[in-house]
Order: structure tokens, then sequence, then C-alpha cells
């Protein structure tokens, strides 16, 4: 067993009440989410604004090191309770007037195999936060590839024709999805 196993199984048992940290799993104590090493080595990937295409796209931090571990373990490794957690983290970033908040959906292939919907998730969670209404604006109608090893070019080429939308909004729209990257799914 790693070490890390046995420390955050001896403090489980000594001090079961206490909150742990959501990223390391180790650290007790924790008032909000992160233990100080976590929260600093987070802070660190502190991202901002970018231009996604001709949209103002906002990518709370950079998707490396520690924060990708927590996306993936959201998004991958069943650990759903991260959603309130990074959640919380897009709210404090959402800034303006806005009327609503939507998602990036899954195909419903993904949703059946995956059993949640991440982004959804995310965007109720930040509608709850911020009193911005959660709209499900869009309906992905094709089940596209992963982006993750796709070029700007060829992600863009793979999001073609994939949603189509649900009914009209007007005003500003907070869109949600998990990782911003190149912004071809937006």
């Amino acid at each position: 067993m790693k070490l890390s196993r046995l420390i955050t199984k001896a403090a489980d048992t000594a001090m079961p009440h206490i909150d742990k940290c959501v990223a390391c799993s180790i650290e007790k104590g924790v008032e909000s989410f992160l233990c100080k090493r976590c929260c600093d080595e987070i802070n660190a990937r502190k991202h901002g604004d970018t231009k996604a295409k001709d949209l103002c796209a906002f990518s709370v931090y950079d998707y490396e090191g520690l924060v990708s571990k927590v996306v993936r373990d959201y998004k991958y490794n069943g650990k759903r309770y991260l959603c309130a957690y990074i959640a919380s983290e897009m709210a404090a970033a959402v800034k303006g007037d806005y009327s609503a908040i939507c998602h990036v959906p899954l195909h419903k292939k993904r949703l059946r195999r995956r059993g949640f919907d991440q982004a959804e998730l995310l965007a109720k969670g930040i509608a709850k936060i911020t009193d911005i209404p959660f709209v499900r604006a869009a309906k992905r109608t094709r089940n596209t590839r992963t982006q993750v090893s796709l070029g700007l070019v060829q992600r863009q080429e793979n999001m073609k024709g994939a949603f189509v939308s649900t009914g009209p909004i007007s005003g500003n729209v907070v869109l949600v999805d998990d990782v911003l990257t190149t912004g071809a799914t937006a």
C-alpha cells in the first residue's frame, strides 16, 4: 500500500469528522476544500481571460498538474463530490450581468457510459451559487470523438454540426464546459 494511502487511512480513522483536502486526500482539517499546500499549488495555476474564436472566454486555471488531476478525478474517476469545489471556483470567476447559464452537453451515448454530464452539473452548481438561471440551450446531435488528442483545426471539424439549439436565449450567456483548450467546442 502506498504511503499516502496509509496516511489517509490513519487520518480518517483518528479524525473521521474532519474534512480532508479534495485534491491530495491526505491533509486533514481543511476548511474550504483544499489544504494549504494544494491551495498554493492550484492558485499558482490561475489563468484568466482569453479569446476563443470571437467569444470572450475564461478559464479559471491552466489545465496542468493538480488542476488536471482534480478535473480528471471528477470527470473519469467517479468523484462527483469534486463538482462543489470546481463549481465554486468557476462561480467566483463569473463577473458581469448574465441572463442564463448553459452547458456544453454530452451525447446520450457518452452520458450513459459516464453516468453523468460533468458540464451540466458544473453549470447547475454555478447557477445555484450565482442566482443566474440554468437553461438547457443546446443538444448534442452527434457523438463526436474526444478532443484530447486533436489539434485546433481537427477540433473545429470535430465539432461542426454536433449541436442544435433547444430554443432562443437572449442576453449574455455563460457557457460552461469542464476544460477550455482552443474554444472549438464553443
